[in-house]
């Protein structure tokens, strides 16, 4: 595991507007997209939060190799494990980092019950569950359950 910080700038209308983007459109093929979209879903999970009053137990997880998840919740009853994709699409792989964190997670807490809750959102419009994975549209994020019940 490598300790280093990630920096979300947690208004996403202001990061859209430093960088010269003004409409959806130049949003849509802007190459920081999907590091915009990432940070505003960290913004979201981090108000649900604090919205409640509570500090939020939120971190990412990221490996010399290279391999990371985006954001990891540690709710209290699980370990969410948010992956995050700009396009309106889920490509093949999108599954592989989350379902590898959650063997790590499984092998590494043998005797613990610790459940991880693999979570990918993404800019589609359907919600599923597919390969183990809930499958959650951008639109959605505010009805899912960030914080502890």
């Amino acid at each position: 595991m490598v300790k280093t910080p990630k920096l979300h700038l947690v208004d996403s209308g202001l990061a859209c507007w430093l960088l010269g983007i003004r409409t959806p459109q130049q949003l849509h093929s802007h190459p920081l997209r999907g590091s915009i979209v990432e940070s505003w879903v960290v913004s979201e999970v981090r108000k649900a939060w604090l919205n409640r009053g509570e500090r939020p137990r939120m971190w990412f997880y990221r490996e010399r190799s290279g391999r990371e998840v985006d954001l990891v919740v540690d709710r209290g009853d699980a370990l969410l494990a948010v992956e995050v994709k700009s396009g309106r699409t889920v490509p093949s792989d999108a599954f592989r980092e989350l379902n590898r964190f959650a063997a790590i997670v499984r092998e590494a807490s043998a005797e613990d019950t610790t459940t991880v809750v693999p979570i990918l959102v993404y800019g589609g419009d359907e919600r599923r569950r597919q390969q183990g994975v809930e499958v959650l549209p951008w639109h959605e994020i505010q009805s899912w359950s960030w914080t502890p019940r």
